[in-house]
C-alpha cells in the first residue's frame, strides 16, 4: 500500500498561519545544474562564458579558512571529513557540493541572524520625537527576555509574544488604538533584508562559493534573490512570532543522531537524494549534511483551565538532510514518491508537541 504525507493539521496552534516559504536558497548563489526551482534564464547581455565554480574545496592549502568553517556544517556524528573528493562522491550526484554548502550557510544565516534576533526591526527610541536609534536595543531586549525565560518560561514566552504582536498591530479589528506603530515597524522589519544579504555576500565561507566573472546584472540579480529570500525569512519568523508564540529553538546533527529514521517527525530527506523514492530505503542511512535543521518553538502556555500537559511545543519544520546516496545497485524502483505518514501530535513526556509546518 503506498504511504503519503500526512496532511498537517493546525488545530492546535493559536492560528494558522498562511504558508510560504522562502526561493529556493542555493539557486542565486551557484551554478546548480538540477537546483530545485530555477530560476528563469538570464537574458542575452549576461550571458558570460560559461564558468563552474573555482575550484572550491579541491584545494585546501588554497581555501583553509573557509575549509575550517566548511568542516563545522559537516562534522557528521563526530566525524569531521578531511577528504573532499570522498564527500562528493558520497553526496547524491543531483547537485554539486558547493550548492549543497550554500543551502546550508543561507539556512544558518536566517537562524542566527533572523530567527534568532526576533527584536531587531525595534528602533528603541525614547520619545516619538527621537532621532537616533539605539543599535543594541534588541540585544538588551533579547537579554531581559532570556532572564525572563530562566524564571518562568511560559509566562516568558507569552510576554515575547505579545510583545511581537503589538509592535505589528495593524488590523483595526484586533487593536482598536493607533496602528502607526504596527505599519511603521512592518516596513522596518522588511528594510532589515537587503543588510542581511549584504552581510552574508561579504562573508566567508560564502565568498568561496560565489560564481565568479558574472555581468553586472548578474551580480544585482543574484543580490535581489537574496534579499528575497531574507525578507521572506523575517515574514514567517514574524507569524511565528506572533501568531505561534514559545521559545524557539532548533535540532542540528548533534540531536537528530547520525542516521536517518523513516517517519521521524523531526527530519525528512533532502530532494536532491530523488523525486521518485520510497522513504524506507533510506532507513539507517548516513546523514552526511543538515541542509536546514529542525526548527521548534517551545515553552507555549497550554490552553484550558486543566491542561494535561505542562506546556506546548511546535514543530515549524522538519530538518532536511541529504544522506549517503548508499549502494546504487539497490535503487528503488518505486514510480511514486512515497513517504511514511507522520504524526500530526504527539506527546514527549509532559510536553504536548504539535507537527503542523508552517513552511
Amino acid at each position: 500500500m503506498e504511504r503519503t504525507q500526512a496532511q498537517p493539521s493546525s488545530s492546535n496552534l493559536k492560528s494558522s498561519p498562511e504558508q510560504s516559504s522562502p526561493p529556493a536558497p542555493a539557486v542565486c548563489l551557484t551554478n546548480a545544474d538540477e537546483a530545485p526551482n530555477p530560476v528563469a534564464s538570464l537574458s542575452e547581455e549576461d550571458n558570460v562564458s560559461e564558468t563552474e565554480h573555482s575550484a572550491v574545496l579541491s584545494r585546501k592549502e588554497e581555501h583553509a579558512h573557509g575549509v575550517q568553517e566548511m568542516e563545522r556544517l559537516v562534522d557528521a556524528g563526530g566525524q569531521r571529513w578531511e577528504d573532499w573528493t570522498v564527500l562528493q562522491g558520497l553526496l547524491p550526484p543531483r547537485r554539486s557540493l558547493a550548492d549543497h554548502f550554500a543551502e546550508a550557510l543561507i539556512h544558518k544565516a536566517i537562524m542566527e541572524n533572523v530567527f534568532s534576533n526576533s527584536f531587531q526591526y525595534l528602533d528603541g527610541k525614547t520619545s516619538s520625537t527621537d532621532q537616533a536609534e539605539d543599535k543594541r536595543f534588541a540585544s538588551k531586549l533579547q537579554y531581559l527576555y532570556e532572564r525572563f525565560f530562566d524564571t518562568y518560561p511560559n509566562v516568558a514566552t507569552l510576554w515575547k509574544e505579545q510583545t511581537h504582536r503589538l509592535a505589528n498591530s495593524t488590523d483595526p479589528v484586533k487593536a482598536p488604538g493607533d496602528l502607526s506603530f504596527g505599519r511603521d515597524n512592518a516596513k522596518r522589519l522588511l528594510a532589515c533584508a537587503p543588510c542581511l544579504a549584504d552581510e552574508m555576500l561579504a562573508s566567508e565561507p560564502i565568498g568561496l562559493l560565489l560564481k565568479k566573472r558574472l555581468g553586472r546584472n548578474q551580480v544585482a540579480k543574484r543580490r535581489k534573490e537574496l534579499i528575497e529570500i531574507f525578507e521572506a525569512s523575517l515574514g514567517l519568523m514574524k507569524d511565528c512570532e506572533t501568531r505561534v508564540g514559545g521559545h524557539f529553538k532548533i535540532k542540528r546533527l548533534s540531536e537528530l543522531g547520525p542516521l536517518y529514521q523513516c517517519g521521524s517527525s523531526y527530519m525528512i530527506f533532502h530532494l536532491s537524494n530523488g523525486d521518485i523514492v520510497d522513504e524506507m530505503d533510506f532507513e539507517g542511512r548516513k546523514i552526511l549534511l543538515v541542509a536546514r535543521p529542525t526548527i521548534m518553538y517551545t515553552d507555549i502556555a497550554p490552553s484550558g483551565p486543566n491542561p494535561s500537559c505542562k506546556s506546548v511545543a511546535a514543530i515549524i519544520s522538519k530538518a532536511s538532510v541529504v544522506l549517503d546516496k548508499g549502494d546504487e545497485a539497490k535503487k528503488s524502483t518505486t514510480a511514486k514518491r512515497r513517504i511514511i505518514m507522520r504524526a500530526t501530535c504527539f506527546e514527549d513526556g509532559d510536553v504536548y508537541v504539535n507537527t503542523s509546518e508552517m513552511f
